[in-house]
Order: structure tokens, then C-alpha cells, then sequence
């Protein structure tokens, strides 16, 4: 896991940006991270410097004493990061669970706006059409083409979110040899696991200058749905089962020809 603390800050300004909510567990692990950075550390406080300052007295001799037997010197920096470290990996195991889902569904309702505005826009403006289209096209057609810029920004938005949860806090762990493409990503937004394929081949498609006026999003947005972390391993779990299955029928089939094939073997060769 290679999640940091500016992973969370950019996870949360993402987030709010398109009307979601952050889960209170995770909001509470924020503000800890940030009272930890916002920390004054006290006056060195080794045992020769209390002294110095005249703070070891008759009355607090046991206290600073027993500090000082169980606690080595640290320096105030050391301990910052290792707190913010520990709080980073608290947080991913938090998100790995029902927080992670409540927010993903808090952004839900945008992207299927969106997926739903694209789709219809897309009735009107085609993949291969560009801006000079316009000069001659109705009002239909002009808002069209206004609704897919400023949709596919949307969906640009949710995918950053879904980026930084799969490829920064890894809530769907991480790639395997068994998956074709961007998998990972593609587990988001596929509505079963019968589809995974085509849905990580269509977030392929050009996506930059000169390519559809929605982007990746163009053609596919009426197909799509917005995953929770907890759903999309359900569908790579399915996913990963159907692949092991095809291997070994494979692997059966393989067994058989060659049983059959061998001299004197009264096996039928399977067709």
C-alpha cells in the first residue's frame, strides 16, 4: 500500500467536490492526522534539560522519573511521522470497509446523472462528430454538445475517485496475472462479472484530444454503474472463479487429446 497522507486530503477534497459526504470514522482519523501535524511539541524533555530548568522537584520526581525509565528520547519530528504513518494505515483498513462503500454511494447519484445525460446527448452527437458541426445545428444539438463536455467533466471527477481508492489505498487489492487489461478499474463500473472484459476494454478507448466529445465515456455510459469497493470484489471474486474453471476445462481437454492420441489407445479422439 502505497497510500499517503496528501492521498487522503486529495481523496476528500475529490469527494466533497462532487457533493459527497465523507463517513465520520474517516473524518475523525482526518482531524486526528491533522492535529498530529498541528502538534507544538513541549520542551526537550530529557532528564538532564528538566533538571536544568528546575521542573524535577520533590513533587513531580516520580512522574518525570517513570517517563523517563519507559519512554526513550525521541525527536518531535520522529514521532509526527510515525503517528501520521500508523493514522494512514488506520484509515485504509477503515476504508477497506462499510466506509468505503457509504462513500462511494454518496457520489452515486451524480455519476448516474451523468452516465444518464451522456447517453441521451450521445443520441444527438455521434463519436466522430466534431465542433464544426455546430455552425449549422439546432438548439438541440448544440446543447447536446454542451451537456457532454460538462458531463464527461463529472465522470472525469468520479474517476478520479475511484483512481485514487484502487490505485492508492488499493481497495481492490492489487493486479493479478489472470487479469486482462485495467480489471481493477473496469470491477467499478461493470454491472456483472459477465461483462468485466468489455467494460475494461471500452475505458480504454481514446480519451484525449481529437476523440469523441465525451471522451471514454461517449459510448458506453448508458452500460455502466457505479460499484462500491464491496461489490466490485464480489464481481472480481466471480470473475477469478470463471476464469479457474475455463483453465481447467482446458487443461482437462488438453489431457484428453493427448490420452487419445496415444498408440493403442481405443479412446476416441474428442472432436
Amino acid at each position: 500500500m502505497t497510500a499517503t497522507a496528501g492521498d487522503i486530503a486529495n481523496l476528500l477534497e475529490q469527494t466533497t467536490a462532487l457533493g459527497g459526504t465523507v463517513p465520520a470514522e474517516l473524518r475523525d482519523l482526518v482531524a486526528t492526522i491533522d492535529a498530529v501535524h498541528a502538534w507544538t511539541p513541549p520542551q526537550a524533555g530529557d532528564l538532564a534539560s528538566l533538571i536544568r530548568r528546575g521542573d524535577l522537584t520533590a513533587d513531580t520526581a516520580t512522574d518525570i522519573l517513570d517517563a523517563a525509565l519507559v519512554q526513550p528520547n525521541r525527536q518531535p519530528g520522529d514521532l509526527q511521522r510515525i503517528a501520521k504513518y500508523e493514522l494512514v494505515q488506520r484509515f485504509t483498513h477503515v476504508l477497506d470497509g462499510s466506509a468505503g462503500d457509504e462513500l462511494v454511494e454518496s457520489i452515486r447519484p451524480v455519476f448516474t446523472e451523468a452516465c444518464s445525460k451522456i447517453a441521451a446527448a450521445a443520441e444527438l452527437v455521434g463519436p466522430g462528430d466534431r465542433v464544426d458541426i455546430l455552425a449549422d445545428a439546432d438548439t438541440g444539438t448544440i446543447a447536446a454538445w454542451r451537456d457532454l463536455g460538462e458531463h464527461r467533466a463529472t465522470l472525469d471527477r468520479v474517476a478520479a475517485v475511484v483512481d485514487i481508492l484502487t490505485e492508492r489505498f488499493e481497495v481492490l487489492g492489487v493486479p493479478q496475472p489472470w487479469h486482462i487489461g485495467n480489471y481493477i478499474r473496469a470491477a467499478m463500473y461493470t454491472p456483472a462479472a459477465e461483462s468485466l472484459h468489455l467494460v475494461a476494454r471500452a475505458l480504454l478507448a481514446p480519451d484525449g484530444a481529437g476523440g469523441p466529445r465525451a471522451g471514454r465515456w461517449h459510448a458506453i455510459s448508458a452500460a455502466l454503474v457505479l460499484n462500491t469497493p464491496s461489490v466490485a470484489r464480489d464481481i472480481l471474486d466471480t470473475a477469478h472463479r470463471t476464469h479457474l474453471e475455463t483453465v481447467a476445462a482446458d487443461r482437462n481437454r488438453v489431457t484428453t487429446n493427448e490420452a487419445a492420441a496415444r498408440p493403442g489407445s481405443t479412446a476416441p479422439i474428442p472432436a
